[in-house]
């Protein structure tokens, strides 16, 4: 089985001696939800990051649906670690949903959900943007996102991811999506991936590490929450051990007495 890309990208952050992120990759390894049916024939994603820790989404998915794919089309909104959420617009075929058969839930891991008839067959596009806060995980003056880059669990045809970052800051390795084969194309402060036939069984992530020009950022919540919960999880083990020894002991007393 190959490695996980997560743990791969782990190992690229040590190696330019980032410390701290294991249990935010660990969290990553929860199976994502579903999209549904239908054939992904062009996803557009593109993410826009600002100096001080936000990021624009905006992503663009033309479906084919055929006779057998009745169900739902999810295209979600990221579970991974953001603080909030703000200015969510989706759009099919153009028109914003008022009601069903499309359910708008602007939260993460909601997005637009579009059912589907029976007999729903053709080619439909959606599209949803939003601005997600507190994205990148700040250690000293380094800034890293790990975002998924396409839909997961559902075949696409053919990808384009652009990221762009605050002008001054700079990769500290180049950005790379894992796994695939991406081709990969920077100019200035952005980077286009470009991607063929992928798999629905394929989970690509993005991956970009930037040496920020400015720090004006906070940490963001869920990384505070994180770290409390690792520096807790020492003296958890000690209580735990400590119990165990206490137990063992009662017993011998009681088995003696």
């Amino acid at each position: 089985m190959a490695a996980d890309p997560r743990a791969r990208f782990i190992d690229r952050l040590r190696a330019v001696q980032l410390l701290g992120l294991s249990a935010v990759f660990a969290a990553a390894c929860a199976a994502p939800p579903s999209p549904g049916a239908g054939r992904l024939l062009e996803y557009e994603l593109t993410l826009a990051i600002r100096a001080d820790g936000t990021m624009n989404v905006d992503e663009r998915a033309r479906v084919e649906f055929g006779a057998a794919d009745a169900g739902a089309f999810h295209l979600p909104i990221s579970g991974w670690h953001v603080d909030g959420l703000v200015n969510h617009r989706t759009t099919v075929d153009g028109v914003t949903p008022d009601g069903p058969p499309a359910d708008v839930r602007a939260v993460p891991g909601g997005g637009l959900r579009w059912s589907l008839s029976a007999d729903a067959t053709g080619t439909r596009e959606f599209r949803q943007t939003y601005d997600a806060a507190g994205v990148l995980a700040l250690q000293g003056a380094r800034g890293q996102l790990v975002w998924p880059a396409v839909p997961p669990g559902v075949p696409v045809v053919a990808a384009r991811v652009t990221v762009t970052w605050p002008t001054g800051s700079l990769p500290a390795v180049p950005p790379a999506i894992e796994p695939g084969a991406w081709t990969a194309q920077t100019s200035g402060a952005t980077t286009v991936f470009t991607g063929q036939e992928i798999d629905a069984e394929v989970d690509p992530w993005l991956y970009l590490d930037l040496v920020l020009d400015d720090l004006s950022a906070l940490e963001p919540a869920w990384q505070i929450t994180e770290r409390r919960a690792g520096q807790l999880m020492p003296a958890f083990v000690s209580a735990g051990v400590f119990i165990v020894i206490v137990g063992v002991g009662v017993l011998l007393m009681v088995r003696v007495s």
